[in-house]
């Protein structure tokens, strides 16, 4: 019936959740075993969509999210706030913080990197500006030449610099 392993049917299909329908209702009809034979599979997928069918019928065949449950590093709640809380006093104040002084002053049991991650969050932070970005805005402001030519003489050792703006 099919020439193509499952996996490749369900990456290249644009209704996955149509083609495992099939595979359920194939295992219902013939069993597992044949099933996986003839959709070119493990007996494990096929008896997992079973399972789901059962149990969810049609939305149990859709893809499910592998994201977590539940982190286990993640900050606690009372943490974030209070950075979240000395972060708006020190921009009401307009006082320059960081994340060391931070984690110094109030003995929050995180890293600085941490603490710097819920302070972009937050909005403390700005972001620094990278040296491309301050050398293009020199330049345009100030029209400074875009190139820089330098050139030796082979003879003397005499070092000679050109700069062009086109």
């Amino acid at each position: 019936m099919f020439t193509f392993k499952y996996y490749e049917l369900y990456r290249n299909s644009k209704d996955p959740v149509q083609y495992r329908g099939m595979v359920v209702d194939y295992a219902l009809k013939y069993g597992i075993k044949p099933t996986a034979r003839e959709f070119k599979t493990t007996p494990k997928t096929v008896r997992k969509w079973v399972e789901r069918c059962k149990a969810e019928k049609k939305p149990g065949l859709q893809n499910r999210s592998r994201k977590p449950h539940r982190s286990p590093n993640q900050m606690k709640t009372y943490w974030y706030y209070k950075i979240q809380d000395i972060c708006t006093q020190a921009q009401t104040r307009h006082k320059r913080i960081t994340a060391t002084w931070i984690q110094k002053t109030y003995t929050i049991p995180y890293s600085t990197r941490t603490i710097c991650k819920v302070m972009h969050q937050v909005g403390c932070m700005s972001q620094k500006r990278k040296k491309y970005q301050q050398f293009y805005q020199a330049y345009s402001t100030y029209r400074l030449p875009r190139y820089k030519i330098t050139a030796r003489c082979v003879r003397t050792g005499a070092l000679f610099f050109s700069h062009a703006l086109k």
